[in-house]
């Protein structure tokens, strides 16, 4: 009996999704926030003022607090008032750091419902670009009824740490734009209150892989293979750790793919797609074992059940075409390492060729 043959290649992707966390009690980065009392600390800018302005509220507040950041236009049919009040935060944001902001608005129109959109936001500019304003934040862009001021209402710890993408000092402002209803009387009214930017130093995460390919070589019916080129990789966090794994496959099950005419897949990790299997010489079959070591410090890697097999062994678990945990900490790792090692196995069914397949690895701080 002729004996089928196979050359089969294993592509890993690398993929390093990095979480930041805050470690450390974050810090409020505004000067009066809360508007307590008055708006010192806050400079205001009108780009279109009319009869409207912008100053501080100690009648209606939210919470606490006693005052609050208010916007009026004047009392006109279609007044208009935008403009401002900002602030240079007075100590620098460092670019991996967490930034959360939290506040809280509300609106009002007063005689007849406000026109346009009436849009509060807070905006910010970088440090490289200092006299360019960046939103943030918005509001809805719904309009107060007539004489009844909206409840309070805004995001708490909100984050926003994608916007700070630069180390150094920057402004923060929070905008009106604000216009009243369509009579002689009417005015449209918008506070602020209760609002933050708490700033946390953030932890990185470092995972450094060996190789990005793998190599079964030639396949036959009488062996079951182990790829030339196990996977180790090497981690470093401040806090809990989790890798997962993910399977392209045919882009439907996963497993060993023959993309050419006649197609063919090498299920993982048996024929049937099972989450784990026992390979064995002329049996179809693909998957992967996982062990730590005693090296480094810190939190021990715990493998999933799935794929704790010894590497001496031909058990092995299962890809899936999702995300799949397969090594988790509970704390923070020091040059702990984790090894991946591949097997194969092939029946006299599948089909002659060449066969691939991709294999993601994702590394990040949160589950």
């Amino acid at each position: 009996m002729q004996k089928s043959t196979f050359r089969l290649f294993l592509i890993l992707l690398v993929v390093l999704t990095i979480a930041f966390v805050a470690k450390a009690n974050p810090a409020e980065y505004l000067n009066n926030p809360t508007f307590t009392g008055d708006i010192t600390g806050w400079t205001v800018v009108y780009d279109v003022q009319g009869a409207g302005s912008i100053a501080y509220d100690g009648t209606y507040y939210h919470g606490g607090t006693a005052g609050s950041l208010k916007g009026v236009t004047g009392v006109a049919k279609g007044s208009v008032m935008q403009g401002y009040a900002w602030q240079s935060i007075g100590t620098e944001i460092n670019l991996d750091d967490v930034v959360k902001l939290s506040l809280q608005w509300s609106k009002r129109s007063v005689v007849s419902t406000a026109s346009g959109i009436n849009i509060l936001k807070a905006e910010i500019t970088r440090p490289s670009l200092p006299d360019d304003w960046v939103e943030i934040w918005r509001c809805d862009e719904s309009l107060p009824l007539v004489d009844g001021a909206t409840a309070w209402t805004g995001p708490s710890e909100l984050d926003v740490s994608d916007f700070f993408d630069e180390t150094g000092s920057y402004k923060f402002r929070w905008y009106f734009d604000l216009k009243s209803g369509n009579n002689n009387s009417a005015q449209a009214i918008a506070w602020f209150d209760t609002t933050s930017l708490d700033v946390s130093a953030g932890v990185s995460l470092t995972c450094d892989f060996s190789t990005t390919t793998a190599s079964f070589g030639e396949l036959t019916t009488s062996v079951v293979s182990t790829a030339y080129g196990s996977t180790t990789i090497n981690v470093i966090s401040a806090d809990t750790v989790f890798i997962k794994v993910q399977d392209d496959g045919d882009g439907v099950d996963p497993g060993l793919w023959k993309s050419s005419a006649t197609t063919d897949l090498i299920g993982s990790a048996n024929e049937a797609s099972g989450n784990t299997a026992t390979l064995e010489a002329g049996t179809e079959g693909y998957g992967m074992q996982a062990t730590s070591t005693n090296e480094g410090s810190g939190a021990e890697f715990t493998i999933a059940v799935r794929y704790d097999y010894a590497s001496t062994t031909n058990t092995v678990g299962g890809f899936e075409i999702t995300d799949v945990t397969m090594a988790s900490t509970t704390g923070a790792v020091t040059n702990r390492r984790v090894i991946m090692y591949y097997k194969a196995a092939i029946n006299a069914s599948n089909v002659m060729g060449s066969y691939s397949d991709t294999i993601t690895y994702t590394c990040s701080m949160s589950e």
